[in-house]
């Protein structure tokens, strides 16, 4: 796999380090609708670290991965992440989100992919929720009410 700019291979590795750690104590939940959005929520006995998630997420912005995925070549896949602003109950100290945007050309085909990731941090227990549609079908209100919901959900909780 090659990732440009090759700075972001690291920081790439270390996100997921990071999401490692939140998972070694976590419950989950799932769920996908008839339009192929799949929602996960993660609540994790281990606090996140939002500021070093934030500057992973800050540092690489832009990319561009080629890489071979089931004997086919993956070319050219550009992935794009922009932080979004919270909602609700996630507003304020202590959660971050952003939104993917990728396109790649899997044997001539275009697939474009969309997902929305969130952190919160409630006390010690993070609270993420992830949003991804494969048919490039973008929705932020959905993402906000699913998101706010459970940061509500552990805040009460807690």
């Amino acid at each position: 796999m090659t990732v440009t700019p090759a700075e972001c291979v690291g920081a790439q590795q270390d996100l997921a380090a990071q999401l490692q750690t939140l998972i070694q104590n976590a419950s989950f939940a799932g769920a996908q609708t008839a339009d192929g959005t799949v929602f996960t929520e993660i609540v994790s006995g281990n606090a996140a670290d939002l500021a070093k998630i934030s500057d992973i997420v800050n540092s690489c912005q832009h990319m561009t991965v080629a890489a071979t995925v089931l004997g086919k070549q993956l070319a050219g896949t550009t992935v794009t992440i922009e932080t979004l602003s919270l909602p609700g109950e996630s507003d304020g100290n202590g959660a971050l989100a952003y939104h993917t945007t990728s396109q790649s050309d899997i044997g001539g085909q275009a697939i474009p992919t969309n997902s929305y990731t969130g952190y919160a941090v409630v006390g010690s227990t993070t609270v993420a929720v992830h949003t991804e549609n494969l048919t490039g079908k973008t929705d932020d209100s959905t993402f906000d009410q699913i998101f706010d919901s459970a940061v509500a959900k552990v805040r009460s909780a807690t």
